[in-house]
C-alpha cells in the first residue's frame, strides 16, 4: 500500500479494549465448540458467551508450560488466551468487530500459540486459526493463519512434545475497507481424538496508517519509518528496509513514500 508522510498527525486509537487494557472483554464476543470427534473440522455451536478458564484474561507472567513465553508481549497491560491445557475435543473462539475510518486503516494484531503435538494426523492435531473478515464474511487476503501441530513449522519452537509461537505481529492495510465493519477471529482447538490441547493468546490495536518522522528543525538527519508487522517494504528511493534516514531535509525537502506487503499468514499472497 502507497501512503505519504502525513506530517503533525495526532495517532488517535480508535478500537477500544482491542488490547483488552480495560482489564475485561468488552467489545469482544466470545463463543465455544468442538472439533468434531475423530475428523479435521472446528464447530461452533455457542456464540455470544464467555466462558471463564476457556475465555481468560491475562496479566504480564509466563507461559504456565513454556517458561520461555510471556503471557503479555511488551508494550501491552494484558493479552486474552483463547483455549487452556484442558482436553475433551473442545474449541473456543474470541471475535472483535470494528467499523473501518480514516484513523484506523492500520489494523496491527500480535498472537502467539502452545499446541500439544501427540503426533496425529495433520488434519486432527491441535490448531490455531486467525482471520480477519470484511462486513460479507468474506476473509480479508493474506490474513489466514491455519496452523496445527507439527515438527519443523518454520517460526514455531519446540519443547518437549509442545510446539509453540513466540508473539508475533502482523500489520493489515485496511485502506480499501473505509465505511465497513471488520472482524477479526481467533479460534483454538484440541485434537480430534479428545486427548491433546491446543490454546492461543491474542492482542490487537489499530491506528492511522502513516509514516512516523523522528526530526527537529535544524537536524541534519530525519528518521522515517514505516509501520511494523508487514513483509516488504519499498520506499520511494529504493531502499527496502522498515526506516530509511534522509539527510539535510531541511535544505531539500521532497515527498517521500513507501510501499508495504502484508505478511503472508501461511504462504506467500
Amino acid at each position: 500500500r502507497l501512503f505519504s508522510v502525513p506530517h503533525g498527525q495526532v495517532i488517535n486509537f480508535s478500537c477500544p479494549n482491542a488490547d483488552f487494557s480495560m482489564g475485561n472483554f468488552t467489545n469482544w464476543t466470545g463463543a465455544t465448540g468442538q472439533i468434531i470427534p475423530g475428523t479435521g473440522p472446528i464447530q461452533i455451536t455457542v456464540n455470544n458467551v464467555i466462558v471463564p478458564g476457556r475465555h481468560t484474561i491475562m496479566n504480564p507472567n509466563i507461559d504456565p508450560l513454556v517458561p520461555a513465553l510471556a503471557t503479555v508481549p511488551g508494550g501491552y497491560m494484558h493479552s486474552a488466551r483463547v483455549g487452556n491445557s484442558g482436553v475433551g475435543y473442545q474449541a473456543e473462539r474470541l471475535s472483535y468487530t470494528f467499523q473501518v475510518t480514516g484513523q484506523n486503516t492500520l489494523f496491527e494484531y500480535q498472537w502467539a500459540a502452545v499446541l500439544q503435538d501427540p503426533g496425529h494426523p495433520q488434519n486432527v492435531q491441535p490448531r490455531i486459526q486467525i482471520q480477519v473478515r470484511n462486513q460479507n464474511g468474506l476473509i480479508v487476503p493474506c490474513t489466514f493463519v491455519n496452523i496445527s501441530a507439527q515438527p519443523g513449522v518454520p517460526g514455531w519452537n519446540n519443547q518437549g512434545s509442545i510446539r509453540w509461537k513466540d508473539w508475533t505481529l502482523s500489520g493489515i492495510d485496511l485502506t480499501q475497507l473505509v465505511g465497513q465493519n471488520v472482524t477479526i477471529e481467533i479460534t483454538t482447538s484440541d485434537c480430534g481424538y479428545g486427548g491433546h490441547f491446543g490454546y492461543g493468546y491474542i492482542v490487537a490495536r489499530c491506528r492511522p496508517l502513516q509514516i512516523d518522522v523522528a526530526y527537529c528543525q535544524g537536524d541534519t538527519l530525519a528518521t522515517l519509518t514505516a509501520p511494523a508487522g508487514f513483509q516488504n517494504y519499498l520506499w520511494s528511493n529504493g531502499a527496502t528496509t522498515p526506516s530509511v534516514t534522509v539527510l539535510n531535509p531541511h535544505i531539500n525537502p521532497i515527498p517521500w513514500s513507501v510501499t508495504i506487503t502484508s505478511r503472508p499468514a501461511v504462504r506467500p499472497c
